[in-house]
């Protein structure tokens, strides 16, 4: 639900200080710099929003917002997290693009649509007049250097695991690439949303420079350059001069600064140092409409997900996982943290995505059930830590399920923490559970994918630690399902897989929330998103 506003501007001076402005080389010591950066720059300090509208002829003006979630790495093969997502979609392009009101993949470098040549093999057309930030054209062999890069095992990205039905992409000239694949991945659709995953990156930038540099300082072909990274203060994006893609690109700039702490993110729009800002917190939202800003509450597939190190007792046995799981109560949370912005998850899937289906293992709070299954597995007297992300909306929680799971006879530990930093534990298996939050609906909304994320494949295996006879049912149900396209047969299978999923819960959504996001009336070009970051370039 968006929030009807009144119409408010904010007009101040534009004030920018401590900047950094990349080079096209960066010596080590310049990386150690960079990297070694660290807090956030003053409310006063940050950059102030100019609030006149676009020049009708174009570009007009910089655009500056807050964003809630950290930016680690930029380079678009190895970053999985939202912040960094945000910036990526501003720098680069893919194949295809997804629309995120819509979750359908648009064609962005192909010029009109894929051509199939045979039964596993398509062609695509680059679009003419496609250049990199450097001016160097955007040709099909950077394509096939792209497509190689992320499927080597010696990156070790994290979406070559959501290409194993892709076998080549191969430059049949300079404007053209065939894609050989292994089968079509559950319809023509899913196949254009994963082409959508895939960044292309020019080979002769890419192999020129390091993987820190390209992290710090990557280069694509979008909209925006990027050309300043004040590494845990702000990204500044500058307008891209030969894009002649179909996204707009009105701003002279985009100044996107970090702002993690909540209230100095809800300051800073109210004082106008920022046009926009993504995690409102859900209390401000109403006092933010009233003082005449634009709100918006809008249906995502972020969650809040329990993580459980199944790698060892107790949580190397479903039964334990399922009796916590039955054990908390959702309903009091949703009360006291969602206000109204969020959901109990009944599956993994929300119950208006396509493919949900109720399944029979509801985790609906139940402690006689949460008892009866501790006994089953014979634990007595459970006790254990549970590390929970200092995310806002994250946060609250722990305390709420340390009470409920106490009413049924478990004793938990909690430990805080930033995000980032416990997933140090959660990798080395040095964690009993987590409490943390994702969205791998930023990469692609298809069903497949979003399964995999949780449920197969790197994070199932390298950080919940689940690595059993188990997990390799659940990647063949996948991979089953992923050569079906026929509707029927594909809603019956991911109905199967949602049960199995629940029914294993190495890790389990506990809420699917809305995601917040406020903003100055008439902002050009502003769009609120269905997921986490900002866009300036009307939701792109």
């Amino acid at each position: 639900m968006i929030h009807t506003a009144k119409q408010r501007r904010v007009s101040v001076s534009r004030v920018i200080e401590k900047t950094i402005t990349i080079p096209h080389a960066l010596s080590r010591r310049d990386l150690l710099k960079f990297a070694g950066a660290a807090g956030l720059t003053s409310v006063a300090a940050a950059a102030l929003w100019s609030s006149g509208a676009m020049a009708q002829d174009g570009a007009s003006g910089t655009a500056v917002g807050g964003l809630g979630n950290a930016i680690l790495g930029l380079d678009p093969h190895l970053a999985n997290q939202v912040g960094g997502m945000c910036v990526i979609s501003y720098v680069f392009e893919g194949l295809y693009r997804i629309e995120p009101a819509t979750g359908d993949a648009k064609a962005e470098l192909v010029d009109g649509d894929i051509e199939q040549v045979s039964d596993l093999v398509y062609r695509a057309k680059i679009r003419a007049g496609a250049t990199f930030h450097n001016g160097s054209p955007l040709t099909a062999q950077d394509v096939a250097f792209t497509y190689a890069r992320v499927m080597s095992t010696e990156l070790g990205s994290f979406a070559a695991q959501f290409l194993n039905f892709l076998k080549s992409v191969t430059a049949t000239d300079a404007q053209t690439v065939e894609l050989t694949l292994n089968h079509l991945p559950a319809g023509l659709g899913v196949l254009k949303q994963r082409l959508a995953m895939i960044k292309i990156m020019s080979e002769a930038d890419t192999t020129a420079r390091s993987a820190n540099e390209i992290a710090l300082a990557p280069m694509g072909s979008g909209p925006y350059v990027l050309a300043e990274n004040l590494s845990g203060e702000r990204v500044l994006l500058t307008r891209h001069e030969g894009y002649n893609g179909a996204l707009p690109n009105d701003y002279d700039s985009i100044d996107l600064r970090l702002i993690l702490e909540p209230s100095a993110r809800v300051a800073a729009l109210r004082t106008g140092q920022v046009s926009a800002i993504e995690e409102v917190p859900y209390p401000d939202l109403q006092s933010l409409d009233d003082a005449g800003f634009e709100t918006a509450s809008l249906q995502t597939f972020t969650m809040s997900l329990l993580e459980f190190n199944c790698g060892k007792a107790p949580f190397n046995d479903p039964r334990v996982r399922q009796a916590v799981l039955f054990a908390i109560d959702r309903d009091l949370i949703t009360q006291a943290v969602f206000l109204g912005n969020g959901a109990p998850a009944l599956a993994y899937f929300p119950e208006d995505h396509p493919y949900y289906t109720r399944p029979e293992t509801v985790f609906v709070r139940d402690v006689e059930k949460a008892k009866a299954l501790l006994a089953e597995a014979g634990v007595s007297n459970l006790s254990f830590e549970l590390m929970v992300s200092d995310q806002a909306w994250i946060l609250p929680q722990g305390e709420l399920i340390q009470a409920s799971l106490a009413e049924a006879g478990i004793t938990v530990t909690l430990k805080p923490g930033e995000t980032e930093s416990l997933y140090a534990f959660v990798s080395d298996a040095s964690f009993e559970a987590y409490l943390a939050f994702t969205d791998p609906s930023i990469f692609s909304p298809d069903p497949d994918l979003l399964l995999r994320w949780v449920f197969a494949g790197t994070l199932a295996r390298a950080l919940w630690h689940w690595n059993t006879a188990e997990t390799d049912k659940m990647e063949a149900m996948l991979e089953a399902a992923l050569q079906l396209s026929d509707e029927a047969e594909l809603k019956a299978a991911y109905a199967e897989i949602l049960e199995y999923a629940a029914q294993q819960c190495p890790a389990f959504p506990l809420h699917h929330r809305k995601q917040p996001t406020a903003w100055v009336t008439d902002t050009p070009g502003f769009v609120a998103l269905p997921r986490t970051g900002l866009s300036y370039i009307q939701g792109a």
